[in-house]
Parts: structure tokens; sequence; C-alpha cells
């Protein structure tokens, strides 16, 4: 009987919860209600990942996307290694200027176009590396998933 009644008390107070949290904008069809739309950064935000971390990460694993599938030489793998190096030591130094920012003046507007540059450059510079056989599928790993061409 105890143990009825405990299980009843549990599944009010989680329904009760539950309810609560959709009303408050939990739910609904993820982040926030707004069926996954909205920036990556907002998203992440959302979900409790501020926007300067999220961007450092995607500039971080930019690399390893671009050149995902792609063998490279001795040559070419020292030669990546020295721009992911001196990008990394830019996006964390972008990334202490982010944090370092007054909230109030929207630092993802004043950084955000600062961290695509930067993507942008070392992508070139990544490129620059390739053959023109591995720079086809850099490309294409470059451009937009295959759905959503």
């Amino acid at each position: 009987m105890r143990r009825a009644l405990f299980l009843v008390a549990s599944l009010l107070f989680v329904t009760l919860g539950s309810t609560t949290a959709y009303g408050q904008g939990g739910g609904g069809g993820g982040f926030g209600g707004r069926g996954g739309r909205g920036s990556r950064a907002e998203r992440r935000a959302e979900i409790g990942e501020n926007v300067s971390s999220a961007e450092f990460k995607l500039s971080k694993d930019q690399s390893k996307h671009l050149l995902k599938g792609i063998k490279l030489t001795g040559a070419q793998k020292d030669q990546v290694k020295a721009i992911t190096k001196k990008y990394d030591e830019q996006y964390k130094s972008l990334d202490r200027q982010e944090r370092a920012a007054d909230p109030g003046t929207q630092p993802e507007r004043v950084f955000g176009p600062q961290w695509q540059a930067m993507r942008d450059l070392e992508k070139g510079e990544l490129r620059g590396v390739l053959t023109p056989e591995q720079q086809a599928r850099f490309d294409q790993n470059a451009g937009p998933p295959p759905g959503k061409r």
C-alpha cells in the first residue's frame, strides 16, 4: 500500500513538473518551443552553452570536418598541423576578447563576423595545401549537407 501511494505521488509530481515546464516555454519541438528555428549560437545559448564558446568550438573543429575523407601526405599533415595551430591560437584570443566584452553590447553581433572571417581564412589556407583531387573532396565537405542543397 505504501509503495502504491509513493508511486502515485511520484507520478503526480512528474506530471505537474512537466506541465509547468512546458508552460514556461520548455517542450514543444525543442529549443524553447520554436521547432528548432534560430541561429546555431542562439540554440546553444538556450541549452546553457554561451555564444563565444559555441563559436570557438565550431571554429576549432572546422579543419577536422573539412579534411574528412582526405588522405594527406606527411608534408601535407605537417602543413595542416601548422595552419591549425596558428588559427587555434587566434581562436583562443578572439574567444577571450568576446568573453571579456560587455554582454549589453551584443558581442555576438560584433564578434560573429570576425569568427566567420577567421574561419574563411583558415579554410583558404587549408585548401591551398591540397592537390586538385583533394580540393574536390574538400569543397564537398565545405558545402551544405546533401539534403540542404
